[in-house]
């Protein structure tokens, strides 16, 4: 050990056995063994805060002033492995204690120091992060970053104020210098507008809000699993019912993608039909929906802001994805992590975006197809379909590719895509052709049957045979099609034959507007702001419905909140510049 070190700590040593206040308080500080351990309860953080902000003056000037260091003591394991360890082991458990140390002692020092007292109790440490009260020392990204987001705001203001100063005057003010203005992005984005509801499929705007309301929910239930005291005691039916339902997140995704194919068709046979289709605009269109909002993420999540606003015993749940993002930032941009780096992904959740933006250019292909040949283009799709779903089905039998890499590659996902656009097609043809349009009740009937019961059989033998590598196989093969079938046929019979009765009426209820036009940024901002209060947690969290539920309200909300920042600073204004630029 360094002298300074081994000073202070003999000091600290000394003063415990001497019943000294100062050294029992930073004694204090670090956790104990605790109550509850063999039901998952492993992880006990201490003091946080008070330890960093502790200070003892000596008399002594070579032992000097003590100031706290937290130290995360990490992944503590039996040097014999007992049958308790191997059972921990077995559902992915770990040891990890909060201590407090002099702050004079480096890492490999608290290690030995750790280790001196819990080698009697047959403990080894394994792994040690700590952190001490320091001031945030700005670099040049960050300073860039404070540039950008000026510039932005005096943006958004000088905008603001011309549109305000102009509404007095006779004549209207330019629509590209009132881009970035907050009043008429606000009045856009809060506009309720009952007549607009009619024209288009507005049951869209009910399963956009509730599919990006499930994505808050799921990552918020799987991230809070990490961070739960008495894991263990999650046996319970209900409760395990529950989360089951909010983690089951990667459908809320499906049908992102299901609403993005059926809206891309439509759009792109209009474009067929009146020979104007313009490649480059439309992937240019696209590119610019989704890349500011990501790009001012990034920065943000890069910059010195986050370590402002949050500090905790588990900062490090930040810090890999800060990590992450400094050596992945060109990949971020270029919207192709889900290939280049998909098991280090910078911003985790932004997959999708990944998965959207790539099966949209590849989209006019497939529409062609349909254009071209009409209802024999489907005889492909449905070869493309059961290949890609077979191949799916043969990598996780085999356990050849992770879930999570077949989760996020794009060529796994074309099969949902595909299905979107088969509804984008029918749903089109039927526009053209309304007043001929008819299915009876026992059509109707059979179409719901079929499709729903295909999904919960699916569902249900899952649920029963999961622990069997087959019943898994199948499900993740086929799952999803189905899945996106049934709500492909949802949203035709809701639009078309207004079937649906209340269901119906509740999706497409016109308040569903301001939530739909901020999907896009809640499924942007929520992730960050989750990880972030789980960086700042000071204590775990005893998991239950009620709680779960009380936290996920709170996260929507707070999500929604964020999002209309982003919506009007960076999302809205550059759709309309990108308007103003494509016209």
């Amino acid at each position: 050990m360094s002298s300074l070190c081994q000073i202070q700590l003999n000091f600290f040593n000394k003063s415990i056995l001497r019943r000294e206040f100062w050294a029992m308080k930073m004694l204090d500080m670090s956790s104990k063994i605790s109550f509850g351990i063999l039901h998952g309860n492993t992880r006990q953080f201490g003091l946080f805060t008070e330890c960093l902000d502790f200070k003892h003056t000596t008399e002594n000037e070579k032992i000097g002033i003590i100031y706290g260091q937290y130290c995360t003591v990490n992944q503590i394991s039996f040097s014999n492995k007992s049958m308790v360890q191997k059972d921990f082991e077995q559902k992915n458990l770990q040891f990890e204690s909060g201590i407090c140390v002099p702050s004079s002692c480096n890492l490999e020092e608290v290690k030995n120091f750790a280790n001196s007292f819990l080698k009697r109790a047959d403990l080894t440490v394994t792994d040690v992060f700590c952190q001490q009260n320091k001031t945030i020392s700005l670099v040049t990204l960050d300073y860039f970053i404070i540039f950008i987001l000026s510039l932005l705001l005096l943006t958004v203001i000088g905008s603001t104020i011309y549109e305000m100063l102009l509404r007095k005057q006779p004549y209207k003010p330019k629509k590209v210098f009132i881009s970035f203005s907050l009043y008429s992005n606000m009045k856009e984005l809060f506009t309720i507008d009952n007549e607009k509801s009619r024209k288009i499929i507005a049951c869209m705007n009910g399963l956009r809000s509730l599919a990006a309301f499930w994505v808050v929910a799921g990552h918020r239930t799987f991230r809070s699993k990490l961070m739960m005291s008495r894991p263990l005691n999650l046996s319970n039916n209900f409760v395990m019912t529950v989360i089951t339902f909010l983690m089951t997140v990667e459908y809320a995704v499906d049908l992102f993608l299901l609403l993005s194919a059926i809206l891309a068709t439509q759009s792109c046979l209009r474009a067929f039909e009146k020979g104007n289709l313009n490649l480059v605009k439309i992937y240019v269109n696209r590119y610019l929906r989704y890349s500011p909002s990501v790009l001012f993420l990034l920065l943000f999540i890069l910059s010195f802001i986050p370590y402002t606003l949050v500090n905790g015993p588990s900062i490090r749940f930040l810090d890999k994805n800060v990590d992450k993002c400094q050596t992945y930032w060109l990949s971020t941009i270029l919207m192709v992590q889900n290939y280049a780096n998909v098991n280090n992904f910078c911003l985790g959740h932004t997959w999708y975006l990944n998965a959207d933006f790539q099966l949209y250019l590849i989209s006019p292909i497939f529409i062609f197809l349909l254009y071209k040949f009409r209802y024999k283009a489907f005889y492909a799709f449905l070869l493309i379909i059961i290949a890609i779903q077979s191949s799916v089905f043969y990598i996780r039998y085999n356990d050849i590719i992770t879930k999570h890499v077949v989760y996020r590659q794009t060529h796994y996902r074309i099969g949902q895509w595909l299905v979107g656009i088969a509804f984008g097609y029918f749903m089109y043809q039927i526009d053209k052709n309304t007043e001929n349009f008819k299915l009876n009740k026992k059509i109707k009937f059979t179409c719901w049957f079929f499709t729903g019961t295909a999904l919960i059989v699916t569902e249900v033998y899952y649920r029963i045979f999961q622990t069997h590598s087959l019943a898994k196989a199948f499900y993740e093969a086929t799952n999803h099609i189905f899945f996106t079938i049934f709500f492909g046929w949802s949203i035709l019979a809701f639009h078309h034959l207004k079937s649906g009765s209340f269901v119906r009426w509740f999706l497409s209820h016109p308040l569903w507007q301001p939530t739909a036009k901020l999907s896009l940024s809640i499924y942007l901002v929520h992730d960050v702001y989750i990880r972030m209060t789980l960086a700042n947690l000071k204590e775990l969290s005893y998991f239950d419905v009620s709680w779960l539920m009380h936290i996920i309200a709170g996260d929507i909300l707070i999500s929604i909140l964020f999002s209309i920042g982003l919506y009007l600073f960076v999302e809205a204004p550059i759709a309309k510049l990108l308007i103003f630029y494509l016209k």
